[in-house]
């Protein structure tokens, strides 16, 4: 990090405070909004956290109720850009040389971030959605987002979804989260594969094959042949009078650290729910992550996560937003390892101040039970859609 004086920052951080006090009223102006000419709290609690709407929406394929599937797609497909900066501050408690602990804090102007995101039609029945990210630290390209799915199959019961895609319950999304903090949890997949999909009477279920983590240079000379896709996955969503709940499975296989194996077995099982209205939403999720051999040849290792995320519009315009997450994280003791306990905090304040440009202050406290640093991150940050 590039160290900057502490004293700007906090003055960053006093001028965010009194404009989203006394900043207007606004809202944004995502894709799917300007192309079906909807306010974006219709969808959205605090964008990109879906409500119950968005929720039954993104549940039914991306169609609005009693309409066709990917109904914004007629006509040019719209295109969203979003840009994304601001200032940063770290507090660290370390152990220093005598085994105390020292603080240290750090202070930077984060590197912004360019989003370009589209969806829409190539035909009739087969529709796109593609995203990507520039990062100016590096000026990397990230591609997120980059799928084909193919709509109203056997009647309009199923569909087909091809690509890189986000796999996982709609609710519990790294993508959709309000927070810019990253979940302790594996809740969500980053998938490489293809997707079924179906949607009847209140149920969204899908399954699913990916690419596994494996490549060649982990494998070792201990196979004779090598393929990636072979991880799957199942999940399945219910909605009941605005209220979500579901769960996924996923069986892996992941890079092994033992010589005589070329993989591992993961087993990843992620429960939670959706629940409130409009404006409040509470998202609890349970997940079980255990991977086969680790550390050690009949050890199988597991690891536990508590998550519960909220976030709530604080006032009927959606103009003032509050999201919260607290995140415990358990790794259950084996005969060669001790149990391990981390825990992670977060909440964001954000507003919009004009159309399309929205205000944030975020803080987070990350921790654990082994005398790792324990930090406070503060974010105040500025973003821009377009």
């Amino acid at each position: 990090m590039r160290p900057t004086r502490p004293l700007a920052l906090t003055a960053l951080a006093l001028a965010a405070s009194a404009a989203l006090a006394w900043a207007p009223r606004a809202h944004a102006t995502p894709e799917m909004a300007r192309a079906e000419s909807l306010p974006c709290a219709r969808c959205h609690t605090s964008a990109p956290a879906l409500n119950a709407f968005g929720l039954g929406v993104l549940g039914r394929g991306d169609r609005l109720p009693g309409a066709p599937a990917h109904v914004l797609a007629g006509g040019v497909p719209p295109l969203t850009l979003s840009t994304e900066f601001g200032a940063a501050l770290l507090a660290a408690d370390t152990a220093s040389a005598g085994g105390g602990r020292a603080s240290r804090v750090t202070s930077e102007f984060r590197a912004w971030t360019l989003r370009a995101r589209t969806q829409g039609r190539l035909a009739p029945g087969i529709a796109f959605d593609a995203e990507a990210d520039v990062d100016s630290a590096g000026g990397t390209v990230r591609l997120p987002v980059l799928a084909a799915r193919f709509d109203d199959l056997a009647g309009g019961a199923l569909a087909v979804r091809v690509g890189r895609f986000e796999a996982g319950l709609p609710f519990l999304s790294p993508e959709r989260s309000p927070l810019l903090s990253p979940f302790l949890a594996p809740v969500a997949i980053a998938a490489e594969g293809v997707e079924l999909q179906g949607v009847r009477r209140g149920w969204t279920a899908a399954a699913g094959i990916t690419n596994s983590e494996r490549t060649l240079a982990n494998v070792g000379d201990n196979v004779t042949s090598f393929s990636r896709i072979e991880n799957q996955y199942v999940w399945a969503m219910r909605e009941a009078r605005g209220q979500f709940a579901g769960a996924r499975l996923l069986f892996g296989r992941q890079p092994s650290d033992i010589s005589y194996h070329a993989w591992l077995q993961r087993l990843q099982l992620v429960i939670g729910a959706s629940l409130g209205g409009e404006r409040v939403r509470l998202q609890p999720a349970y997940v079980l992550d255990r991977l086969d051999d680790r550390p050690a040849p009949g050890i199988h290792q597991r690891q536990q996560y508590a998550v519960l995320e909220g976030v709530a519009q604080l006032d009927p315009a959606g103009t003032n937003t509050l999201a919260l997450r607290v995140e415990h994280g358990h790794l259950t003791p084996t005969v060669l390892t001790a149990g391990e306990d981390h825990d992670r905090e977060a909440a964001r304040l954000a507003r919009w101040l004009a159309p399309g440009v929205r205000l944030a202050v975020e803080g987070s406290h990350t921790g654990d039970n082994l005398g790792r640093p324990h930090e406070v991150h503060v974010d105040a940050s500025v973003t821009l859609v377009f």
